[in-house]
């Protein structure tokens, strides 16, 4: 090419093969004055929070958006083929929540889902936890603190190994508060915690609706030190009253019902994941709880003409109720959690030499995501949180400086006096009521 000056020049064009566009671009969240939504006024518009329509007016910054190829190129090969297959998933089922949210979408249902979500997160956590160890119920909270932190980490590790995308947005219109859409989509980390917590609830529920209560007074069971007392109640227990009423029962079990199907269909409801990314959030939380609960499982009586009753009979399962009939428990949880308990009472120096190394390694061998992921960062923050408290409960107990906080204490207010060494129960008026909660607040936001 001549230029005016007379000057010879160059010049000249690299063409190669494009990367598909429609997975490399990231594609913007929708206007939240949709076409598809028609239902938005000035008012109406008043019940999503502000947090909320920034989130939809800005750009979708999901991870798992880039180029198939980035994807590709930097996983292993069956990591890939993994990811393949969930994105078409999610793919298809993003027009499924679309739709979905074309037809039941509501100024209401938006507030409602939109904050029962922060039910399942850090936040949440941060407050119901240390609540049981305030109150007296430190091997429950134990117990709840191990059940979240191991589906907090092994979704973050399915997470950042397989690094599937959240629904696309557009079509479907997010809905959101925090930085959780900064995350993976599989699978539902809300989902897993969510069936976790209401099962590992459950089975105490449970059990307490199936122990039945002693006639005599039970709170002298609670100074009791040794078995002989308690197994002295025993032949005065009635099998007609249980510690919670079957009413009570019911509405609990209601409740937790609720709570699940506000988290995991809210999870679907705003576009925060697939359906696969909650079935197998919903998967996960119940083996993690099963690992971990000792829940006795309901009981079933399978008689011989049961044509189950043979091979349970072969195999050894079940009880046997009478010659003619065996009892079985569905549901059984695999008694991990009290395990664990009894290793961090009864065990020596090689609990802190095997917990912390584990923890470390766990740390060490999570998995490299593509994208900038938060969750590595949850995931190690609560196993440190667990770390904390099954060593600091070895140390109590193998020390021995946990001697002197076996006496029962219970708070002002409470309806519980000790009379000569026993605990007897007293009507209780408004006045108790103020001074409970008064106790109880200054326990859960000042000591």
């Amino acid at each position: 090419m001549q230029n005016a000056d007379g000057s010879k020049s160059v010049h000249f064009t690299l063409s190669i093969p494009p990367s598909e566009a429609s997975s490399r671009a990231s594609s913007p969240a929708p206007s939240p004055i949709s076409p598809t939504f028609h239902y938005y006024d000035d008012a109406s518009y008043d019940y999503i929070d502000a947090k909320v329509r920034e989130s939809l007016m800005s750009e979708d910054s999901t991870p798992g958006r880039q180029g198939r190829d980035v994807y590709e190129a930097t996983l292993p090969w069956w990591r890939a083929a993994i990811r393949r297959k969930l994105v078409a998933t999610v793919y298809e089922e993003s027009k499924i929540l679309a739709t979905m949210q074309s037809k039941i979408r509501h100024p209401w249902l938006d507030a409602y889902f939109v904050y029962t979500s922060s039910l399942g997160t850090h936040t949440f956590f941060m407050i119901l936890l240390p609540a049981f160890f305030f109150f007296g119920y430190d091997e429950i909270g134990r117990g709840l603190l191990i059940v979240l932190a191991l589906g907090v980490y092994f979704a973050s590790v399915v997470k950042d190994l397989i690094c599937s995308p959240r629904p696309f947005a557009p079509p479907v219109t997010r809905l959101t508060i925090g930085t959780h859409h900064l995350e993976y989509g599989f699978p539902s980390t809300h989902s897993t915690n969510s069936v976790s917590i209401a099962l590992f609830f459950f089975a105490i529920v449970h059990r307490l609706a199936s122990t039945p209560i002693a006639s005599t007074n039970p709170a002298s069971v609670l100074t009791s030190r040794n078995s002989s007392s308690i197994e002295a109640l025993l032949p005065t227990i009635s099998a007609t009253e249980t510690v919670i009423s079957p009413s009570l029962y019911v509405a609990l079990c209601v409740i937790l019902i609720i709570y699940t199907f506000s988290i995991v269909f809210g999870r679907l409801y705003t576009a925060m994941h697939s359906f696969t990314d909650c079935l197998m959030g919903v998967v996960l939380g119940a083996g993690i709880w099963w690992g971990h609960t000792s829940w006795a499982g309901f009981p079933f009586l399978i008689t011989s003409s049961n044509i189950l009753y043979s091979p349970l009979n072969y195999l050894g399962l079940g009880t046997t109720a009478s010659p003619n009939a065996l009892i079985i428990h569905l549901g059984t949880g695999l008694g991990g959690g009290q395990w664990v308990e009894s290793w961090m009472h009864w065990g020596g120096w090689e609990v802190p030499l095997i917990l912390i190394p584990l923890c470390l390694l766990a740390v060490h061998k999570h998995p490299q995501p593509v994208d900038d992921c938060p969750c590595f960062e949850d995931a190690i923050a609560f196993m440190s949180v667990v770390l904390g408290a099954q060593v600091s409960r070895w140390v109590v107990s193998f020390s021995g400086i946990g001697a002197g906080m076996r006496e029962v204490v219970v708070t002002p207010g409470s309806g519980w006096v000790q009379e000569m060494g026993q605990w007897v129960q007293v009507q209780r008026g408004w006045d108790d009521v103020v001074v409970w909660w008064s106790f109880a607040t200054l326990k859960m936001f000042v000591f």
